[in-house]
């Protein structure tokens, strides 16, 4: 982990990149051998140009390939802002998020639009005055119009254990997500502030 950690720092280069928002990363709290990368630019426009270009460039300098036995990757796009501290995750990262909780969802196709009301009128409102929500973002997949991405930045593991105690449950039962849902899987990622990239 300590190899892969010293060549991540190595995409410090993106802060350079046209369109480049935010990069951020750190360790799955469940799967202690497995990273999650979050890259946040502002459009797919400057994200394929990215990709087509400099990416290769930076990748190339050093050694990261090595350092792991498989990598996944998806491309979403916004749908909305979940407001914090923050208007969003890049805004997040600016007031010192520690962690990051991620939730896939893949949605039943007649229950899309009540799935996005809800996060827009429940979730969002639920979620903006948590002790310790720093900012967060609502994505939808560019490959498949059924699945989402909620991600929230807190400000430490113990602000979201208390969101999770003390408000969870009760947004469950207003916005009914397993009406909603085919399924839905989660994940909490401890940043590691080398790691973190602004533009």
């Amino acid at each position: 982990m300590d190899a892969f950690s010293i060549e991540q720092e190595r995409w410090s280069a993106l802060g350079d990149e046209p369109g480049f928002a935010a990069q951020c990363g750190g360790v799955d709290v469940n799967h202690r051998l497995k990273v999650q990368i979050f890259g946040m630019w502002d459009g797919l426009d400057s994200y394929r140009a990215f990709m087509g270009g400099a990416h290769d460039r930076i990748f190339e300098a050093g050694e990261q390939g090595a350092c792991y036995r498989d990598a996944e990757s998806a491309v979403y796009e916004r749908v909305l802002e979940m407001p914090g501290v923050a208007d969003d995750l890049a805004g997040a990262l600016k007031h010192g998020a520690s962690l990051i909780r991620i939730a896939r969802c893949d949605v039943l196709p007649d229950r899309v639009e009540h799935f996005v009301d809800m996060q827009r009128t429940v979730w969002r409102a639920g979620m903006r005055d948590a002790p310790g929500m720093l900012g967060g973002n609502f994505w939808r997949s560019v490959d498949d119009e059924h699945r989402f991405i909620v991600t929230t930045a807190w400000a430490s593991i113990q602000d979201h254990e208390q969101y999770r105690h003390e408000r969870l449950d009760g947004l469950k039962a207003t916005a009914k997500p397993r009406d909603d849902l085919v399924s839905i899987a989660g994940a909490v990622v401890v940043l590691d502030p080398a790691w973190t990239v602004l533009g």
